[in-house]
């Protein structure tokens, strides 16, 4: 019953239509955040204490330069909706241990350590975008920049600053 209850709890948390849009701060969750940009929008992801999920990876931010929701009915790591002319960051973390070893992470991200791909890029999105994958503070990460169709280059160029300022504690 408990859970159940920590459950709904969760379930009213997130929200149906739009993320939390900051002004600045920070947004992400267990130690792993970004600075966010006037006008972006982030998922809030905390679970409730005593609450665990056991799926890998596990989401660590969820944010876009304009409203970010739950429901593009996506599949796996990206069931977000977004503008067509904003872009995504979706940040997971593999909490778990995995075969295999994660580079470090890149000094900064550029279009040569996070390239764009045309659509479809990725599975279960439909629109441009990249990935990579790395280690920071021994914990190991793989973070997406997903654009809508008719997001700017230059946009996903403001992005990759944006996760410039990603902090791992």
């Amino acid at each position: 019953m408990r859970l159940l209850a920590l459950t709904t709890m969760l379930l009213a948390a997130i929200p149906v239509a739009g993320g939390a849009s900051l002004a600045s701060g920070r947004a992400g969750s267990a130690g792993v955040t970004i600075g966010l940009p006037g006008g972006w929008h982030a998922i809030p992801l905390a679970l409730p204490p005593g609450l665990h999920v056991d799926a890998e990876p596990v989401v660590r931010i969820a944010a876009a330069s304009g409203p970010i929701s739950f429901g593009n009915g996506g599949c796996g790591e990206f069931p977000y909706s977004f503008p067509e002319t904003a872009v995504a960051l979706v940040v997971l973390e593999w909490a778990r241990p995995t075969p295999g070893v994660f580079p470090h992470r890149p000094r900064r991200f550029t279009a040569t350590t996070l390239p764009v791909h045309r659509a479809p890029a990725l599975e279960c999105f439909d629109g441009p975008g990249g990935s990579v994958e790395f280690a920071d503070h021994g914990r190991r990460f793989d973070a997406f920049l997903l654009l809508g169709r008719h997001a700017s280059a230059r946009l996903a160029d403001r992005a990759r600053a944006v996760l410039d300022t990603l902090r791992v504690r």
